[in-house]
Parts: C-alpha cells; structure tokens; sequence
C-alpha cells in the first residue's frame, strides 16, 4: 500500500497468500519477504514483485536487513553453527561472511556499517568490509543514561542515528553518542498503550503500539 499525506491508502501490489513483508528499502524499490509456513525469503521489487533473489532459511525475522542493494542477514552458519552475518549483494559480488559472538539485532547504519545490539545491549558498528567492530555505547552505559531502563532486543538506525525501545518509550542514540528520550507512548497516546515494533526509514520513524482497544500505525516525523 501506498500512503500520501492525507492518509489515503491505495494498492501497489498483492502478495501471493502465505508471504508476509519482514523489511523495505525505499530507495531502491524493494521488498523482503518471507514465506510464513516454509521459511523461504526473497527479495522482491515491490512494484512487480518479481524475485530478485532467494535467501537461505531464518527463523529470525529482525535478524535480516534490506538496504543499498544488499541483505544481511543473522543466522547460524550451515555447517560449523557458529553465529555469523552474511552479507548478500543483489549486484553479483560474493557473499561476505563475518563470524560474530553475542549479537541478537542489527540494522544498516550505512552503506559500509551495520550497527549491533548485544545481548547485554552493547550497541557497536560492525564494517562489513573489513570486519572492525567499533564499539559505541556499552550496555552498562545505556541503562545508566536510561534510567536503568531495559531496552528491547532489537535495534534500529538511519541518517546516522540510532533507536531502541521499550513498551514506553523510543530513544535515540546521535552521532555524538547522546541520548534522548523521544517519544512517551503512554503519554502521546494514551496509559493503555505499550510500543510493539519500531523500524527507521530516511526521516521517519514507524511505530507499531497496542492499545487497549486495537493496533494502530502512526508515522513520525523526526
């Protein structure tokens, strides 16, 4: 669906039954999609919907990412089980393959980064490149500076700023390694509301949140 300004809704496309949409890059008009009971994810355009390219099996939906023609993508390794990223590229270039311990969430900071969540909730940038990792903000750090609030296992970034949530609140994290607290769910919607999913795209955020009564979706603008 395509929404204007004016919150009117119209089709694009119709998926066929059983896919559902896990990711989008906008930029480049394209979609990833997941096969529900098989498992099966591609990469389509999101105007044909033809495949672009077929992806090997992930139970993690938020451990796949879309973006500047490439996926990466969390997973354990096929043969050995460790915990790596593998880096896909829709142009033909070989698949990077980079090992990693003790990362549960990533996102494309930009087109030569991605950024980690530790389970200790360690933000670092990982450069799928040359596979330096540096780090940002410790985990220990961002409680300190979150009231010793839990930020969710998951993590967002884009135009250089980073965000994570709670069923409260969104908070981001700048290039200068500053953190605001920029949205209070409870308090912008109403107390029965906890924030569900939260996904960044050029100037917007997407904010998926329950209430008590039903689900909604709301874009923001930053």
């Amino acid at each position: 669906m395509h929404i204007d300004s004016s919150h009117r809704y119209s089709p694009i496309a119709a998926l066929s039954s059983g896919y559902s949409i896990i990711d989008s890059d906008p930029s480049n008009q394209q979609i990833l999609v997941k096969h529900v009971a098989n498992k099966q994810t591609e990469v389509r355009d999101w105007k044909s919907l033809d495949v672009l390219i077929t992806l090997s099996d992930n139970e993690q939906n938020g451990g796949t990412r879309l973006g500047g023609n490439k996926v990466a993508q969390l997973r354990a390794h096929k043969v050995t089980d460790d915990k790596i990223i593998e880096v896909t590229f829709l142009n033909g270039k070989n698949n990077k393959i980079i090992t990693v311990d003790d990362i549960v969430s990533i996102d494309w900071y930009d087109d030569h980064h991605l950024v980690t969540l530790s389970s200790n909730r360690n933000i670092s940038l990982l450069n799928i490149e040359t596979a330096q990792v540096t780090p940002l903000i410790s985990g220990s750090e961002l409680a300190n500076r979150t009231n010793e609030v839990k930020v969710r296992p998951t993590i967002t970034a884009s135009n250089g700023a980073i965000y994570l949530y709670n069923r409260q609140y969104v908070y981001k994290l700048d290039a200068n390694q500053q953190i605001t607290t920029i949205l209070d769910i409870k308090a912008s919607v109403n107390a029965e509301s906890s924030i569900y999913y939260l996904d960044a795209h050029a100037d917007k955020l997407l904010i998926s949140y329950l209430t008590r009564y039903h689900n909604e979706i709301k874009l923001y603008h930053r």
